[in-house]
Parts: structure tokens; sequence; C-alpha cells
């Protein structure tokens, strides 16, 4: 059975996303059901449920912030203790959830250990991406002025590179690799466009210089000749 679960755990600052999963719902409401994990704990309980009755050769979309070590779950920034954040959501230790599952992880140096470890310990495939800057805090802060205006570009074009390919995939049968290769074709296209049609010299070259990095880093851990679906 086709089945895309789609996940995003709730923070303000991954909710430049949020088009992804209601594009991939609007446009396939049979197969598709979304996950927008509310800062609880018992909320992350019932999204490891869910991830758990995934049928075999299932897909699942994670489109949230992590780390070499784990992908986070939900954070709300509150000011003294009133706010939540679940930092660990998945790592080494539940990452065989995934277990016969084919994964798409768009979450920061998902691409490094997590891709490995994920297949060790039973995933077909699993899809992740290296450094992604989309916030400020992650630049030094001289840097902070000319930057704000690249990363909201850049953010728009991750949303809709990410979108189009995923929903293209769908769509047209793709295998994983298949979808890979689309999504880097995407990401090229924008990085002609904005070469030569972006205006301001330092702009120009950053925010390529983003692009380029995000596509290099893309990589296909596992048997990426399985069909997205089926």
């Amino acid at each position: 059975m086709s089945y895309v679960l789609c996940i995003r755990p709730q923070d303000n600052t991954t909710k430049f996303l949020e088009r992804i999963p209601n594009a991939l719902e609007n446009t396939f409401q049979e197969i598709v059901k979304y996950i927008n994990i509310e800062p609880s704990d018992q909320a992350h309980v019932t999204c490891y449920d869910e991830i758990l009755r995934v049928p075999e050769d299932g897909f699942i979309i994670f489109l949230g912030h992590g780390t070499r070590e784990y992908l986070q779950g939900a954070v709300i920034r509150g000011f003294s203790n009133a706010g939540y954040a679940k930092r660990e959501f998945i790592n080494s230790d539940n990452i065989d959830i995934f277990k016969d599952k084919k994964v798409f992880c768009l979450s920061c140096y998902s691409s490094d250990k997590l891709g490995d470890i994920a297949i060790e310990k039973g995933a077909k495939t699993f899809v992740g991406f290296g450094e992604i800057p989309t916030e400020l805090s992650e630049f030094e802060e001289e840097q902070e002025q000319p930057l704000k205006r690249i990363i909201s570009d850049f953010k728009g074009i991750i949303q809709e590179t990410v979108r189009e390919s995923l929903i293209f995939a769908l769509h047209n049968d793709l295998s994983i690799n298949q979808m890979i290769l689309h999504l880097k074709l995407l990401l090229n296209k924008k990085h002609g466009d904005v070469i030569i049609n972006h205006k301001g010299k330092r702009d120009r070259r950053e925010l390529g210089e983003f692009i380029y990095k995000m596509k290099k880093q893309i990589k296909v851990f596992g048997n990426g000749d399985f069909k997205v679906i089926g």
C-alpha cells in the first residue's frame, strides 16, 4: 500500500517548510498524512506510534532541525521557563523505528552519521542533507544585515525546490535516486538564475554558495533504486 508520512515538529524557525506538507496533502490526499508535532511529550509519543504504523516500503519525510547525532523534536522558544524543547526526538538509540522504510530527512547534518546508522538498523533508504543555514544565529553578528536578506531568499528556494521534487516524484512514480537527481536539477536552475539575475554582487555570491553546498551535500544511503512509493 502506498503511504507517505510527513513530519514537522513545531518550531517557528522551520515554519517556512510548512508549504511542503500542505502541498503534498492537498495533491495526494489519499496517501499522504501530515503530522505537525505539538510541543508536548505526549505528542512525540503519538508520532512515534504513527511511524511504527507506516507499512513496509512506506515513505517518511522529516522536516526539521537536527545535528550529526539526532533529529530534533518540537521547540517553543519562550521567556524564562515558559518554553519547551524535545532536543533528541530520533537518535541512534531509537532510529530503528525507520526499519523497512524509506526516509527523506530535510535536516542539517543528516547526511553525516545518522544515515549510516539508519541503514545499519534496517531502513531501506535514507536521504540526508548537509549544512543548511537558515538562521542568523548561525553566523557572526557583523554579517547579520546583509545575510538576513540572503537567508530569506534561500529559505524560499529550499521549500520550493524540495516541494516540487517531491510532488514530481509522486506524480511520476520515480525512484529515490531519480527524485534526488530532479531536486539537484532544480537547484542547478536556481543557482544559474541567481548568478545571472540576482541583484547585488555579494548577495549573488553568498546565495549561490548556499545553493551549491546544499546540492553537493545531499546523500542517499542504502538502496536508492527503490520507488518513492510502492
